[in-house]
């Protein structure tokens, strides 16, 4: 029997979270493949836990599933450390670990394939599950560490840049084939006992974003490979849980914590100089990207984000 655990950490989206259950234990095809589901409520202000309670209960796989309490909602790594450390004192020792988002769920065949696939790499892989959205069309999910460059462009937006700089672009697209990138989404993202021995847990100083990167990061550091597998699909509403896709919310301004994490990843994983100069190749594109606009409206940018907080919470972590 191969004993995998999934990790879900739930923020307020107890609805989501509840109507998934039962499609994390039905994906699985392999009677040997045996699933435990640990749900992290980190500390929701609306019903969830209660939702997620009753879901339990009305579960033919109620003994699988473990629901965890935390005190404050200490972000996404944060969570998932509660998870892993709730997993340690259950005593279950599986082979694998599966983190999936609040609003995401596998598709049929999904956890098997990374079970083969990990198995025949000598399980010293991190993998990345392709991303499906809400209409099953297949989205970006494996990526090249950012950069300066890539820093510019996602500012600034111009063919030009990624003609000159084809492999600083951060995207690798969907590909068809299993390929290996420097990190995979945190949507879904699968580990053997022997990879997360060997890296530990995830960095709770982050409280959300760059934090799958940073632990990826740690990986190839230390021999650890990370590939994408399209044969493991998952549907992810992306955005439900932050009303955030990607880096970009026109609804709101960006958080606070998304600077922060910049910050954090950026200045932990380069030199300072290295990192001033990314943040300011971000300031620089969104400075052309404005001027531009004046000329081209359909550039204006509509995001979020903002210059001035970015110079201080991103560049200068004030």
């Amino acid at each position: 029997m191969t004993d995998v655990a999934v990790i879900i950490v739930n923020y307020n989206t107890g609805h989501l979270v509840s109507e998934n259950i039962e499609r994390v234990f039905s994906s699985v095809d392999d009677t040997g493949i045996e699933l435990s589901l640990f749900i992290v409520d980190n500390a929701s202000t609306d019903d969830s836990r209660g939702l997620l309670s009753r879901a339990r209960a009305s579960s033919s796989h109620a003994a699988s599933i473990n629901l965890i309490d935390s005190s404050h909602n200490g972000g996404f790594s944060y969570g998932n450390n509660l998870a892993l450390e709730a997993v340690s004192r259950s005593g279950l020792n599986p082979d694998y670990y599966y983190f999936l988002n609040p609003d995401a769920y596998p598709v049929e065949g999904a956890i098997d394939a990374l079970v083969a696939f990990s198995r025949a790499r000598g399980d010293l892989c991190i993998l990345g599950s392709t991303l499906l959205d809400e209409n099953l069309v297949p989205r970006p999910s494996a990526f090249r560490f950012p950069s300066l460059v890539s820093e510019m462009q996602r500012a600034v937006s111009l063919s030009l840049i990624d003609r000159f700089f084809p492999h600083r672009r951060v995207s690798m697209g969907v590909p068809e084939e299993p390929i290996e990138a420097d990190w995979v989404t945190g949507a879904g993202f699968f580990l053997s006992e022997q990879v997360l021995s060997r890296l530990g847990h995830l960095d709770s100083g982050y409280f959300l974003y760059f934090e799958e990167v940073d632990y990826m990061r740690r990986a190839r550091r230390q021999g650890v490979a990370i590939y994408s597998l399209p044969a493991s699909r998952i549907v992810h509403l992306a955005g439900a849980a932050t009303n955030i896709v990607g880096s970009q919310s026109a609804a709101r301004p960006m958080p606070d914590y998304w600077y922060e994490s910049w910050n954090r990843y950026f200045y932990k994983n380069h030199s300072r100089l290295y990192a001033f100069s990314a943040g300011f190749a971000w300031l620089l594109g969104r400075m052309t990207n404005n001027l531009l606009a004046i000329f081209i409206p359909r550039r204006r940018r509509v995001d979020g984000h903002s210059m001035g907080r970015f110079l201080k919470k991103a560049m200068l972590g004030n």
